[in-house]
């Protein structure tokens, strides 16, 4: 069997799929968020793959967990072939004397990123109000989660307010990137506001 393999950026990646999908003319297997798995499961372009399972589709070497997350109502769209983790990366060396590896809450995190803005020419921290990941932490830690089990929003307009607010207060008080520096995020390593030593915090998918 022959395969032809493309890729793309991230952002191209899902314009691309969107047009191919629209048109009828989808690649037979796709990388496919989970962020987007209810979006296209529900627009039913996707194959249920259920029907290959334990034959075609081999689920064994997956935890059970994990492979949930490819699961849409009693219909599988996708096999998990890798898990992220959200982590805050930070440099040691700024953060002296803080460890950001124990239990803190967000004021106290804020104030040890004030502490580094205003020791040198970086700030603290990447401005993390724009993440979605970020975002859904922040939920789990209210006892909420980004998506409920039937697909709708878990989250109301007053919690993403109070996210946004708490993502502001590190921007007014220099603990965070400025507007200039967020604008400028590029999701390649090298080229992030902590990449570029603009910063020395940065929230990130591992």
């Amino acid at each position: 069997m022959k395969v032809q393999t493309t890729f793309a950026a991230y952002s191209a990646y899902w314009e691309k799929l969107a047009t191919q999908t629209a048109g009828g003319n989808a690649p037979d297997v796709i990388t496919m968020d989970t962020r987007y798995l209810s979006e296209y499961g529900s627009r039913h372009v996707l194959l249920d793959l259920n029907e290959g399972n334990g034959k075609q589709v081999s689920l064994t070497d997956i935890s059970p967990e994990l492979a949930k997350t490819g699961v849409l109502g009693d219909k599988r769209y996708a096999v998990p072939w890798a898990q992220n983790a959200s982590s805050l990366v930070y440099d040691t060396k700024a953060y002296a004397g803080v460890d950001l590896a124990k239990p803190m809450t967000w004021e106290q995190f804020r104030a040890a990123a004030e502490k580094v803005s205003g020791a040198g020419q970086m700030r603290g921290v990447t401005d993390f109000g724009m993440l979605d990941s970020a975002l859904e932490i922040w939920l789990r830690q209210h006892g909420k989660q980004f998506y409920t089990p039937d697909g709708h929003l878990g989250f109301t307009d007053t919690d993403l307010k109070a996210f946004w607010q708490l993502a502001n207060a590190f921007r007014t008080s220099k603990a965070g990137t400025t507007a200039e520096v967020t604008a400028s995020y590029n999701t390649a390593p090298e080229q992030s506001p902590l990449g570029k030593k603009l910063t020395a915090a940065e929230v990130e998918d591992l």
